[in-house]
């Protein structure tokens, strides 16, 4: 009954999304969650979202590489912060993280 729910929910939204131009996803998670769990709804309608988006051509074959070769340096970048994670106290990380906030918001503004 509860996958009919879902079901239902997931459709009821889209529409929405089909006549307004936004937030399908963002209108089905709350009733999503509460139906299926926070894990499985956020894989399910993140799936859903990734399939219509490149059903509709707004994601390509090219988009699709530049995740797969994306893959890897997350997984360095997420072994060598847990790494790390130890030896950086909490207020080096923190003047670190502001520093490259604002390098990259300047990089915007240039």
């Amino acid at each position: 009954m509860k996958e009919l729910l879902f079901l239902l929910v997931l459709f009821v939204s889209n529409v929405i999304q089909a006549i307004t131009g936004f937030a399908g996803t963002v209108l089905a998670m709350p009733p999503s969650v509460y139906l299926l769990g926070l894990d499985h709804a956020k894989v399910v309608l993140n799936f859903f979202l990734m399939v219509t988006q490149f059903r509709s051509g707004l994601v390509g074959t090219a988009d699709i590489r530049l995740i797969c070769i994306s893959i890897l340096p997350l997984l360095i970048a997420t072994w060598l912060g847990k790494k790390l994670v130890c030896k950086v106290s909490q207020k080096v990380f923190l003047n670190l993280t502001y520093i490259l906030l604002l390098i990259s918001g300047v990089s915007l503004i240039v």
